[in-house]
Order: C-alpha cells, then structure tokens, then sequence
C-alpha cells in the first residue's frame, strides 16, 4: 500500500494517527514503524534523528517501510543530485521528483536538503549543494553548485547579441540568469558571485590579487579601475597587478590606458565582434558611427571585419563588402544602359553607410565597374553622373544623346517667337533672351522620362525665371532635372544655335511680307541654319581624309617595294578602294544635302542609298577605320539613276551629281574625282572643296591620332585593337596615314621590315589578329609609343 503512490492514504494521515500513540516506551514510536519490519521486526533507527522512508517509486517489491538516519537520507539524496547531475539545467532536482523517488516526505527531503546546502562540504566529497526557488514552477530544487554554475557559464559565454539594439538594451548578468533558469535574481547573484567567466579558479600569490581577481571577474563591461577600487591602493600598484593577471591569463580580459585605466573583459569584447559580424555579414557594411554605440573605436571596427571579411573595403565613414554593395547596383544600372534611360543609384544604398560624397564617387568610378559585365563597361564609361549630397545619378550615354537631340525642335519653336516678339515691338535682338527657356527644356525631358521628373516631385520648376536660371550659383542644386540640363544640356554650342536660330528668323521674317511663309520642305529657318551647319562640318572632314589618304596611298607604295611581303600591297587597287569607301561617303552627303535643298519632294523621293560594305557609323570622324560603300539606287526612270538625277534637279546640279556617282561607279581614278570636286563643289552645294595644306595636315592627323587612341582604350574586339595599333604605329614611324582593317593587316609587313621596330611586337599584334586575348592590354600600350625608341622602351619596362 506505502508503495503504491496511488494510495490514498498519505503520510499526513498517518501522522494524525502516530500522535495517538501516548506510551514512552520503545512501543511508543508510531505503529506503522512498530510494523514496518517483516515479521514483526522492529527496524534500525540511529540515536540522534530518524526518518522514514517507503520503497521508492517503481520498485518491485512489497510496499515497506524503513527508517534510517540523516546521514544515509544525505546519501541518497546526494546519489539522486549526482544520477541527474548532466542534465542541461545544471543537473537541478526538483522537490516533487526527490520526494517520489526517494519515498520521503515533503518536509523530511526539505530538511535533509537544508543540512546539506549547509554542511554537504564535510559529507559530499567538498562539492556544494544548493536550494533554489523555480519561479516558474513554483517550487523548490536541489543541485550541485558546480554543476549549475558551469551551466550558467555556458549560458554566459554563448550569449549572442545579434543586433545594436539588442545590445543597447541588453540585461546584466544576474538577470540574464534569473530568466535563463527561472530562479531568483537573489539566487542568480550568489551563484554568478563564484563564478570565473573565462579560466575557473586559480591561486593567488598576493591580497591584492585576490581582491582584484575576485572583483574584476564579475565585470561584463569596460571599467574604469580607479573608480572600482578608489584611493585605497595606489594606481601604478593597480595597473601593474591587472596588466600582470591579463598576461599570465588569470584575468579574462585587457587593459588599456586611453582614458585612465580601463579594464575590458574577454565577454564583453566577444559579444562586441559577434554584433559587428553578424551586422555585416546580414547588411554587406557597418558605419564607424554605429560602432560607436557599442564603445568600438575605428581602428577596433576595421580589425574585427578584416580578419572576419578580408574582402571588405574601408570608406570615409564605413566598411564595405563591394560584391554585397556593387551587385545590385550594377544590375540597376545595366537595366538603365539597356533602356536607355537613368537611375539613381544612390536610391540603393544605405543612406548612413555613403554620407560623404567622396565615398559615393569612389564605389561609382572604381568598385561599381568592376562588378558590371563586361560587355557594358563601354556603355557605362560613357555615360554621364551627377554626384552630390543629395544623389547619385546614372544618365546612359542614349539618354544624354536623345536629349540633346530634344534641344533643336526647341530651339526652333523658340526662335520664331522670340524673332515675332522683336519684330512686333521693334525691340533691337539680344543675346539674353535668346536661350530657349529652361523651364521649356526641363519639361521636355521630363515629360519624355517621367521618372527624372518625379524626382524632383517637390521642386517647383515653373516658378524659376525664364533665361537667368539656366546659370546658378555656387553650391546650388535645384534638383536633378535641372542640374542635368545645365551640366549636359547646356554648352557654347548650344548657346551658338540658339543665338543663331533667332537671327536666322528675324531676317526670315523681315525679308517675307507677313512674317510666316517658309517651306514646309526645310521647316523654318533654324532647321535649315543646322541642316547647313551639319554639312559644313562632315563636308569639310571628308575633303581632308580624301586628299589625305591619297597621298599616303602613293606614299605606301613606294615603301612597299623592296619589303618582304610587300607584294600585297598595291597602289592602284588601294585607290579604287579609296574612291568606292570615302569617295562614295562623301557623295552620299553632298546628294542628301542637294535632296534637302530640293523643293521636288515627289522626284528625289524616288532615289534611296544602299549600303553594298558595312562600316563605322560615324564616317566623318578622323578615327574612322573602316569605311563603307554606298551606291545611289533609284525606284523611277527605269532604274537608271543617273538619268533621274538630271532629270530630278534643276539647272547644272543635275548634271554635276549624275557625272559625280558616274565617276565613283567608273573607277577611273581617284585624282580625277578630286579634281571633278574642287571645281564642281561650290556650284554643287555653295561650299568650296576644302583643300589639305599642310597647317591643316598637322591638325589632322594630331586629331586622328586622339581618335584613335580612345577607341583603343574603350575597345576589348582583338581586331579592332589591332587595326588601330598597326594604323598609329605607321602613322608615327613611317608619317604615312592608311585606314582599313584589311590595309592594317597588310601595313603590318612594313613594321615587320623595320629593324627598329621590335620583333615581339609586331608578334604580338599578328597573333592579337589572331584572336589571343591575353595580349589586349599589352598591344594598347605600343600604340602610345611616339617613336621606335619608346616602343623598345615599353618592352624592357
């Protein structure tokens, strides 16, 4: 029946009952013990104090009884204390599970417990017992000291503050215990008292030692050691024992003398690195003035995240991770590349981590680039940024065209009001007013890219005055919009047009009686200034390559002769080519430009240019390499285009195109065609053949030396670097300028001939012709060289 923990019958009852027993004999003691024995037999009982047991819970034999003294109810409490002893909670024994186990009473487990937390150092092999309160259970537990204080120092050294916050408003020790374990902050106290965060105990050789071991290993955060221990020993007797613990290891922690002495314990330092990584390595940065929150210098902070991230990089204000940073940001701007449109890049980063500018422009121009493909790098190079407090802003080099494309139709509309306003107040022209608005321009761009414009949602744009705010003052910024026009938008040239779109205008209108008849064919006079303007330009470029190339052509064939190799080059064939490329280049403008001039939109509407050799686009520039070949095709008259083309313009134009593409289509020969266009040009198109003297000469090729070497540094094609390497080099050392992908391959052979000229180079060049890569940025390089001295150079460098 005792051992059945089902019974109702308890040990209350039966103490109810053993009070009725009166005798003062041996039979006095209460009968449930008279007849515990089996038998009959009376059972042991020490002298000095007695307790009662029944069989423990889950034995297997009949309920009994049986009474023993303290110190065998300590053993067997000690023997449950050391069964549980590995269990997570510090091996702790709650009063409920000794009482079914053991088979005591509630009071007799508490009294035997009690002796013990205060004599189990005699009886326990010197291992301390303790009693604590569960404050969530609402009872009373049993354990070993050293059990529960190694559980504690687990639960100290492995406690992880994750985040800023966490730390700012983190609990102490005593309290992180109390909830970790549910007991007492009383109880936490004492038993964090004994506690050595780091090492366990060790001996002291001195008074002092002990007293600083004893008070230093409770600390958690830095302290200052005069303000612990006051006047009572003296400060060089103090840093001196401290700094002695910290090196022989007895002291967790360090000593620093910033500002006084300052003692650091190991925990406090752990924590501090495991809150700067796990940031880190969440975010991808860490600014030194979040840092400082947690008292972590700037020399602490970069060595915490070096040695745990060796890729990050030190900015003004913060650390970086440049992949984790750079990443995204490349992607926001390969997709502004791909649309041709802008972003804010700065939009994307935290805005604490790139305060000052210095920051933005160094992750914009060195660390962004290298996380972007490729194949945009050109792309972004050209684009244009506006860096500042406030942005960080990508503009694609399309976007930057387009709008400035968006400016002429401008120009124009402005041009014949500004021009009505003159005429009808008889107001004298002044430059002043002449630029379009930039309220007109911003608007514009703004309403062809909305999301620029949104950007400046609160700035209002229409309140600033026409004309003076397109100059600001130092250090104004009145948002993207506008700082974009000013920067990109407005320049010398820009200001040129307007100026001469007004002047065109007023004498357009001075000269007609009502002011507004103009060709619906030409669009107003400022079209008609830039169309011709446009002209003048690429007409006058072409004339000089032309007579240019044509004296190296004559120039290359005597070199070539006597040259290995030099066979392949022949004078007569490089002249047919010449004349076909940029002897039909030209020929195409000077037609468009007779086919704008032309008010017969229904007989030149039938002519079209077809494009029988690709090449560069841009075939009026110095640098161009490749040129291609256009042929004048027509859809009327049979076909026979030259016929249209008198039949098409009036007078002798006809006549003058029909026997210039006759010329090209010959291939009779080049100085003939440049003959035919010096005397037919300026009846042709009012422009005289622009001749080559040797001024002009000089300025060509030095800007067609520039042109090409900024295609060689944007460029990553093997062909392309390598025609524009052999094409500078010739240029330098032989003063002969060619052109042409196919020429430059076989202009290599008289670089080849050269004895000045290294042969690793010309190796290197024939094999980058080949497609090897790796020599990229090797061959660039011999294209800077001046002369066969500083090509040698580059080789020993």
């Amino acid at each position: 029946m005792f051992g059945d923990p089902s019974s109702p019958l308890t040990w209350e009852i039966l103490s109810r009952l053993a009070g009725a027993s009166t005798s003062s004999s041996a039979e006095a003691r209460p009968f449930y013990v008279q007849r515990a024995g089996p038998g009959g037999e009376e059972p042991r009982v020490d002298e000095d104090e007695q307790f009662f047991f029944a069989d423990p819970l889950g034995s297997a034999s009949a309920a009994s009884l049986s009474v023993c003294s303290r110190d065998t109810a300590s053993e067997r409490l000690l023997r449950m204390l050391e069964k549980y002893g590995n269990r997570n909670d510090g091996g702790r024994v709650s009063l409920a599970e000794l009482c079914a186990w053991l088979g005591m009473e509630t009071s007799d487990v508490l009294e035997v417990g009690d002796w013990l937390c205060n004599n189990s150092a005699g009886c326990a092999g010197g291992r301390a017992v303790v009693k604590l309160f569960n404050t969530a259970h609402q009872q009373y537990e049993f354990a070993f000291k050293e059990n529960l204080q190694a559980s504690i120092l687990n639960v100290l050294n492995s406690s992880n503050y994750c985040s800023f916050e966490d730390e700012q408003a983190r609990s102490s020790p005593t309290e992180k215990v109390a909830q970790e374990f549910n007991i007492s902050a009383e109880d936490a106290k004492v038993l964090i008292a004994g506690i050595d965060i780091e090492h366990g105990s060790h001996a002291c050789n001195s008074r002092l030692e002990t007293r600083v071991i004893s008070t230093l290993r409770r600390v958690t955060s830095p302290v200052l050691l005069e303000s612990i221990f006051g006047a009572s020993v003296t400060n060089d007797e103090l840093v001196a024992t401290v700094r002695n613990l910290c090196e022989r290891g007895e002291l967790p922690g360090t000593l620093s003398n910033t500002n006084g002495s300052v003692y650091t314990p190991i925990l406090y330092t752990r924590r501090q690195r495991t809150i700067v990584d796990t940031f880190f390595q969440a975010n991808g940065y860490i600014t030194f003035a979040k840092c400082a929150t947690i008292g972590l210098s700037r020399s602490q902070i970069e060595s915490f995240v070096k040695e745990s991230f060796p890729r990050a990089v030190l900015m003004t204000g913060s650390i970086i991770d440049t992949e984790r940073v750079c990443r995204p940001l490349a992607n926001i701007v390969e997709t502004a590349i791909l649309n041709n449109s802008c972003c804010n890049v700065k939009g994307c980063l935290p805005d604490e981590s790139f305060e000052a500018v210095v920051d933005v422009e160094m992750l914009m121009t060195e660390m962004l680039p290298v996380a972007m493909a490729e194949s945009n790098l050109k792309s972004f190079r050209a684009g244009y940024q506006i860096i500042n407090t406030s942005v960080a802003m990508f503009f694609s080099e399309a976007m930057v065209k387009d709008c400035q494309s968006m400016l002429n139709p401008l120009i124009e509309e402005h041009s014949k009001l500004r021009a009505k306003h003159c005429i009808e107040n008889d107001l004298e022209m002044k430059t002043d007013g002449n630029l379009v608005p930039l309220v007109k321009v911003a608007n514009a761009i703004g309403s062809k890219y909305p999301d620029l414009a949104l950007l400046d949602a609160e700035r209002d744009i229409v309140a600033m005055s026409n004309g003076r705010c397109w100059e600001a003052e130092e250090g104004q910024f009145d948002g993207v919009l506008i700082e974009f026009c000013r920067r990109k938008l407005l320049s010398d040239e820009f200001k040129r047009k307007c100026n001469r779109a007004v002047k065109a205008e007023v004498s357009l209108l001075k000269s007609v009686r009502h002011g507004l008849s103009v060709s619906s064919k030409t669009g107003g006079a400022i079209h008609r200034e830039n169309v011709g303007a446009s002209f003048e330009s690429s007409f006058r470029n072409l004339c000089h390559l032309l007579q240019l190339y044509y004296k190296s052509i004559e120039s290359l064939g005597l070199k070539a002769q006597g040259v290995e190799g030099g066979d392949c080059i022949k004078a007569k064939e490089l002249e047919v080519d010449l004349l076909r490329g940029l002897g039909s280049c030209l020929a195409k403008r000077i037609t468009e430009f007779c086919i704008f001039k032309s008010e017969d939109d229904t007989e030149t509407g039938a002519l079209h240019f077809n494009m029988s050799k690709k090449g560069d686009a841009d075939y009026a520039s110095a640098s161009t390499v490749d040129y291609p070949v256009f042929e004048l095709k027509c859809s009327q008259s049979g076909g026979d285009v030259l016929k249209h083309l008198r039949k098409s313009f009036p007078g002798s134009a006809g006549i003058m195109l029909s026997e210039m593409w006759g010329a090209i289509g010959s291939n009779e020969g080049l100085s003939g065609f440049i003959q035919f266009m010096t005397d037919s040009c300026l009846s042709l198109v009012g422009v005289p053949f622009s001749l080559l003297d040797k001024k002009t000469e000089k300025k060509l090729v030095a800007h067609r030396r520039e042109g090409l070497l900024h295609r060689l540094e944007v460029s990553r094609n093997e062909e392309e670097v390598a025609s524009c390497t052999v094409l500078l080099l010739i240029q330098q050392m032989k003063n002969i300028s060619i052109y042409g992908t196919d020429l430059a391959r076989s202009g290599l052979v008289l670089l080849k001939g050269d004895k000045k000229i290294p042969a690793a180079v010309t190796e290197d060049i024939h094999n980058l012709f080949d497609g090897d890569s790796t020599l990229l940025e090797s061959v660039k390089k011999y294209a800077a060289a001046k002369n066969s001295k500083s090509l040698a150079g580059l080789l020993k460098g």
